[in-house]
């Protein structure tokens, strides 16, 4: 079997596990309409991660294959992001001020105004980005007391 053909099934495979990945979360909060025990800024942190892999992949040429789950993985924390402030009504000039200096980064770095070698050097943090977001989130769980 040809070694490029089983890298993008293995790739494909991995945009769609990734598609359900958040679901029982999303499920959850929807049901409950609560969103006690998820961190807020353990989220955040993670969609700053996906952003950035996304438009690293994207700047990069790379085949969504690639980097295709990092994008469904996005929409599902964007999505997470949304109920969270409408279910426990966080919404204020803070979220709204948040929302509006992530869609100018995303904006600046897909249209290549931020300098691929810049990109690359933001891509490097990702790793302990993500380990931070697992402590905010093990935060959010000890002292709520749930299982998230």
């Amino acid at each position: 079997m040809d070694l490029m053909a089983v890298s993008k099934a293995l790739g494909i495979l991995t945009i769609f596990m990734s598609s359900v990945m958040k679901l029982p979360q999303l499920l959850r909060i929807f049901q409950s309409k609560s969103a006690l025990g998820v961190s807020l800024s353990s989220l955040s942190l993670e969609l700053l991660c996906y952003t950035v892999g996304s438009l690293y992949g994207f700047r990069n040429g790379y085949s969504v294959t690639i980097y295709g789950e990092l994008i469904l993985l996005l929409l599902q924390n964007a999505l997470l992001h949304a109920m969270i402030v409408y279910y426990e009504r966080l919404m204020s000039g803070k979220v709204v001020a948040a929302s509006l200096v992530y869609v100018s980064f995303v904006s600046v770095v897909a249209v290549g105004i931020v300098p691929l070698s810049m990109l690359k050097v933001i891509f490097s943090f990702n790793l302990p980005i993500v380990i931070l977001s697992k402590i905010a989130q093990i935060r959010a769980l000890y002292s709520s007391g749930t299982a998230g």
